[in-house]
């Protein structure tokens, strides 16, 4: 069982950069690989799926790419010409304008930089291979970090559901009381009331007929320890299994609802209340499965 949550970290050479690559994962219903990268490395998106979608199944991946120059000149290449023709389109702008054109250095040193634009980076499909197997040291780091956080949700919901087991296990044994004690009950208020009618009576019997009857929930218990047993069997499954374990857990909550309106009972109502709130932790662990 895996989480959806990791995080990988790796590095690349090609060329006269140095890249790095930053893989995070997040719980999301559908796997969503979204990407920051330079902005001359644009149309990276076929790239990273392909590499990434054997590894991840599920969650929201986000990819960001980051890359400096190896270069140690201390400078950088620039273009005499491109300055010269900007500047002279921005004085004839200016002169347009009616505005003073009076460039400093600060200027022109700006200039030579914003023209060198994507001089440093070269076409990332030339270093494609390179890209690639970093890329994919970053994912095995990424899917052993959620295979680690797996393993620790696996350990928190297999206890809950054995908490789960005992508590409906509690509400069983107190159902099976339940028709006695309501026959007592009865008879205690026939004799408070003065009605001398026997536990033995038509009438007498149907009521207590009636009363098992609405407050019978054994069927919501045989489905209740179904549903637990299959959870567990689940959890134990490779592969995504986060979707199914939502089901299953919707599946609880419905059974404990309906045991606990029909209940007649102030222990079992009890118990039903601990349940939930177990389930309610178990839901949002179930979030992050894979």
């Amino acid at each position: 069982m895996n989480s959806m949550t990791g995080f990988g970290r790796s590095t690349f050479e090609f060329g006269n950069i140095q890249g790095t690559f930053e893989v995070t994962s997040v719980n999301r219903k559908t796997l969503d690989i979204v990407h920051s990268a330079p902005r001359e490395w644009m149309g990276l998106d076929s790239f990273l799926a392909s590499a990434l979608k054997s590894y991840v199944n599920r969650g929201r991946i986000s990819v960001s790419i980051r890359c400096k120059s190896l270069d140690t000149s201390g400078g950088f290449d620039w273009s005499e010409n491109s300055v010269l023709d900007n500047l002279k389109r921005f004085e004839a702008l200016a002169n347009e304008q009616g505005m003073l054109f009076q460039p400093d250095q600060n200027f022109l040193l700006q200039l030579a930089i914003a023209q060198k634009s994507s001089q440093d980076l070269p076409d990332w499909r030339s270093g494609e291979s390179e890209m690639r197997s970093a890329l994919l040291s970053s994912a095995n780091e990424l899917k052993a970090m959620r295979q680690v956080e797996g393993a620790a949700l696996k350990k928190d919901l297999e206890s809950r559901i054995q908490r789960m087991t005992h508590l409906r296990n509690s509400v069983e044994t107190e159902a099976g009381d339940m028709v006695e004690s309501y026959r007592l009950r009865l008879y205690e208020r026939l004799k408070i009331s003065g009605l001398e009618l026997d536990l033995e009576d038509e009438r007498v019997l149907k009521e207590i007929a009636i009363f098992s009857d609405r407050c019978d929930i054994s069927e919501e218990l045989i489905r209740l320890a179904s549903h637990y047993k299959q959870f567990l069997e689940t959890i134990e499954k490779t592969g995504p299994i986060g979707r199914k374990l939502e089901f299953i857990a919707q599946e609880i909550g419905r059974e404990l609802n309906t045991i606990g309106s029909k209940s007649n009972s102030l222990n079992i109502s009890k118990t039903i209340i601990e349940c939930k709130n177990e389930l309610e932790s178990v839901r949002e662990q179930v979030l992050n499965v894979e």
